[in-house]
């Protein structure tokens, strides 16, 4: 299944400092249940949330209204490196349920997952247990085929009866410990018993009157934010702005393209686990601090990063918001593609491959060490507009998560583009290691002459390469009154106080549904 670091966010000072573990407040319960794991914002009426359940080098296993986060696996599942993990877990007895009868009675296979299943088998060939789960034959399913996981199933209701310490202290976690030591590794069952999920807080900055949040450290999602700032201090000082240029301007893509180089360089020189590292992010969210870096974009040529770096990873990412107003913005991935492709039998889920993102140069703030947890690609973004929510989105893509995100905001709020237009738009990537430039077709075709007479090194690429979008944007109607947000919200059948508009990128399976 999928990785995982939940992160769902809040600011109320009421729940800052609980637990949600058995039985929470019915709407942040119906928030986060529609979210399924990892990293989260979350809008609940009283506040934006961030619950991080983000593991010491932790394995996730997630499903339908299920967040699990547990051990991470340096460099595939053959390691002998000492890990630690990470697991949140809150659901809802009749959504597991849901779930489980899912994974008993199966699901169709569809262009994407068949396509990274067909990508994975040789891997998943290595593991008996990945055999036996996820191919036929030791083939990769057929297209739209039915596929089951019994042995999910069999996971999510140990969950569903016995909660978390099925997974930290039970039979789950007697099975992960197995694996891990029949392959050479030494995670104990103590290991995964004394992890803990904790609250923490979103960062964010304003970029033209908006509120842009992201998760914080060992998360990238601050250069997504630092990008912005550069964008919206340094381009006026060239006498000109990213609405005026327009995106049929090679000069747009010149300024957007030097200011991912500029906001990856920190990142890779100074993300980090926030406990074991003076993250700095307040500096380099600062105004002063983008102001500080303007000098060194040139107009006219291309730049070489000054510090390199970058993860592929295979991730999905979801949104949702109910009548209630509340909103949520998921993301999830088990980082590569079926991550480690090990799987813990007879329970039918993956250990993934998160701790590959360690660095092993001692100079590194990202240097692996035990309970620590690694550099996280995954990023869920929200948006906020004079203190009331206004957007969740997100763009999954390993390492092109930040930059992509940086580019929807630009496209909504200076290009005046909706939820659905700024996916159809295209997009680029630029590769901090190779410093390449990829643009999609169309916009190869539009501007790539130009922008290689800059500098840049240049290709054309098809949609897979910039990952996949999905967004809801919410219009507030002043007219209508403020849902409430306590226990007589499961009563009441009013709807919402406004409009929400969904966006769903082309370029993956994914739709925009409203029911």
């Amino acid at each position: 299944m999928s990785d995982s670091r939940l992160t769902a966010l809040r600011w109320d000072d009421e729940y800052r400092n609980q637990r949600y573990v058995d039985e929470p407040p019915l709407p942040f319960v119906e928030r986060i249940l529609d979210t399924l794991r990892a990293d989260a914002s979350a809008w609940n009426g009283t506040g934006l949330y961030v619950g991080c359940g983000n593991g010491r080098n932790y394995l996730p296993l997630i499903d339908a209204g299920l967040v699990l986060f547990g051990l991470d696996v340096i460099h595939g599942y053959r390691t002998t490196f000492p890990v630690t993990l990470g697991m949140a877990a809150t659901w809802d007895p009749e959504l597991v349920e849901r779930a489980a009868r899912i994974a008993e009675e199966g699901w169709g296979l569809a262009e994407r997952r068949h396509s990274d299943l067909r990508g994975a088998t040789n891997g998943l060939r290595n593991d008996p247990d990945s055999r036996e789960t996820f191919l036929v034959g030791d083939q990769t399913p057929a297209l739209y085929s039915i596929i089951r996981n019994p042995g999910l199933a069999k996971a999510l209701r140990l969950l569903q009866t016995q909660g978390r310490d099925a997974f930290y202290r039970g039979a789950i976690a007697d099975a992960i410990v197995a694996k891990m030591q029949a392959n050479g590794g030494v995670m104990t069952k103590a290991d995964l018993g004394e992890f803990q999920s904790e609250w923490t807080e979103p960062i964010s900055t304003n970029y033209h009157g908006y509120d842009v949040f992201e998760l914080p450290p060992p998360g990238q999602g601050f250069a997504a934010l630092e990008m912005l700032n550069i964008l919206e201090v340094c381009v006026p000082k060239f006498g000109t702005s990213l609405a005026a240029l327009g995106s049929s301007d090679p000069q747009y893509w010149h300024y957007l393209v030097e200011a991912k180089k500029l906001a990856y360089s920190d990142l890779f020189a100074k993300n980090a686990d926030p406990m074991f590292a003076q993250v700095p992010v307040k500096e380099l969210l600062s105004k002063p601090h983008a102001a500080s870096l303007c000098g060194k974009i040139d107009p006219n040529v291309a730049s070489k990063p000054t510090v390199t770096g970058g993860r592929e990873s295979g991730t999905i990412y979801l949104t949702t918001a109910d009548r209630w107003g509340n909103m949520v913005s998921l993301i999830h991935s088990v980082f590569g593609v079926y991550g480690s492709r090990a799987t813990v039998a007879p329970y039918g889920f993956v250990l993934h491959n998160r701790g590959s993102a360690f660095s092993l140069n001692p100079n590194s703030p990202n240097i692996v060490a035990p309970h620590k947890r690694p550099f996280h690609t995954i990023i869920a973004g929200f948006v906020m507009k004079d203190g009331q929510p206004f957007m969740t989105f997100g763009n999954m893509g390993g390492s092109v998560q930040p930059e992509t995100h940086a580019q929807h905001m630009v496209n909504l709020i200076d290009l005046g583009m909706n939820v659905q237009m700024t996916t159809d738009a295209a997009r680029f990537t630029h590769n901090q290691n190779s410093n390449v430039l990829s643009l999609e077709a169309n916009l190869y075709n539009l501007v790539g002459a130009a922008l290689k007479a800059k500098g840049h090194d240049v290709r054309s690429v098809n949609g897979g390469a910039v990952g996949g979008y999905q967004g809801i944007l919410f219009t507030r109607d002043p007219r209508m009154p403020e849902p409430n947000f306590d226990r007589r919200a499961a009563a009441e059948d009013l709807p919402v106080n406004g409009v929400y508009r969904g966006g769903s990128d082309h370029r993956k399976d994914g739709q925009a549904v409203g029911w």
